[in-house]
C-alpha cells in the first residue's frame, strides 16, 4: 500500500479465521520496541463488518472480523529468499555471496536478538524467513507472532501441551520439554550463523548446520581454507568466519545453561571476549 505522504508500506493481513486474542499480546510486545533491526508496525486496524448471510430461507445478520498491521515496506524480501534462490545484487566475481555481507547479516541480526533480550523478549520465531531487508540492506527481525514477554530477563516459563514455532531452529529443550528463556533464541541464532555462513558456499557447504561438522571445520585450518580460501577472503577474514563458525557451536549447545546471552555473543563476533571452547570439542 502507499501512505499519503507517499512511503510505500506492507499490509500484513490476519483473516478472521486464524485472529486469536494473542494479537493483541503481539502488539503490547512490539509497541514500544525500537531499534535499527527491529520491524516494528507502523499501525494497525480491527475492524468489525457487520454482513447479511442467507440461511436456510432467512437473512440473519452476521460479523466479519479483519485485522492488519502496517509495516515499512522491506522491499528486498528475505534472508529465507537469499538462501534458497542465491540471488543478490552484489554479489563477488565467484557469483556467490561475499563474507563482509554475510558477516553483516550476523551482526546486525546478533544487535536485533540481543535488543529484544534486554527489553525481556524472547521470540521464539528467528529463522531467515523472519529477517528482511529493506532498500538500505539492513537486516531487521520481523513477526512477533509468537512472541512473549518475561517478567525477568532470566526467567524460564513452561508452556502447556503442543509448541509453536519451525522445528529446524527450535531448541530441544522447548521442543522436547515447552521450556522457554531467552536461550531458545540463543540456539536458533545459533543455526542462523551456519545458514549464513553457507551463502559463501552455497553448492559446497560441508554440513549444512549441523553443530558437530562445523566444530570440525572450525578446528581444520586446512579444510577452513579450502572452504573460503584466498580466493574468496583474505586472512582476517577467514579468522571471522571461524570465529562465526565457534559461536555458532556455543549457541546451538543442547544444554541451555552453556550457551552465552546475546550481550557475549556480540562481544565474541567482535573478538572483544575470548569465545570458550565447547566440553565435547575438549574431549
Amino acid at each position: 500500500g502507499i501512505l499519503h505522504d507517499g512511503q510505500e508500506v506492507a499490509v500484513k493481513k490476519i483473516p478472521a479465521l486464524f485472529f486469536k486474542e494473542s494479537v493483541y499480546d503481539e502488539i503490547n510486545i512490539v509497541i514500544n520496541l525500537k531499534h535499527e533491526n527491529i520491524i516494528r508496525p507502523m499501525g494497525y486496524c480491527h475492524e468489525i463488518i457487520m454482513v447479511l448471510c442467507h440461511r436456510q430461507g432467512k437473512y440473519i445478520g452476521g460479523q466479519s472480523m479483519i485485522f492488519c498491521f502496517i509495516e515499512k515496506l522491506m522491499r528486498n524480501g528475505s534472508m529465507e529468499h537469499f538462501i534458497t534462490t542465491g540471488i543478490y545484487k552484489k554479489t563477488s566475481r565467484h557469483g556467490l555471496f561475499d563474507w563482509s555481507f554475510c558477516f553483516h547479516i550476523i551482526l546486525g541480526t546478533a544487535q536485533g536478538v540481543c535488543y529484544l533480550h534486554e527489553q525481556r523478549v524472547v521470540h521464539l520465531d528467528l529463522k531467515p524467513d523472519n529477517i528482511l531487508f529493506g532498500s538500505d540492506m539492513n537486516p531487521r527481525i520481523s513477526d512477533f507472532g509468537l512472541a512473549i514477554k518475561l517478567v525477568h530477563v532470566d526467567d524460564e516459563i513452561t508452556r502447556d501441551g503442543s509448541v509453536a514455532g519451525t522445528l529446524r531452529y527450535m531448541a530441544p529443550e522447548y521442543l522436547g520439554e515447552g521450556i522457554i528463556s531467552i536461550k531458545c533464541d540463543v540456539y536458533a541464532f545459533g543455526v542462523i550463523i551456519f545458514r549464513t555462513i553457507g551463502l559463501m558456499n552455497r553448492c559446497e557447504s560441508p554440513v549444512r548446520d549441523d553443530c558437530a561438522g562445523w566444530a570440525e571445520v572450525a578446528q581444520d585450518a586446512g579444510r577452513l581454507k579450502e572452504l573460503f580460501g584466498p580466493a574468496k577472503v583474505d586472512q582476517p577474514q577467514l579468522m571471522e568466519i571461524k570465529r562465526c563458525i565457534e559461536v555458532a557451536v556455543l549457541c546451538t549447545q543442547n544444554d541451555r545453561h552453556k550457551r552465552p546471552i546475546m550481550a557475549d555473543v556480540l562481544l565474541m563476533l567482535s573478538g572483544e571476549k575470548e569465545i570458550p571452547i565447547p566440553e565435547k570439542a575438549l574431549a
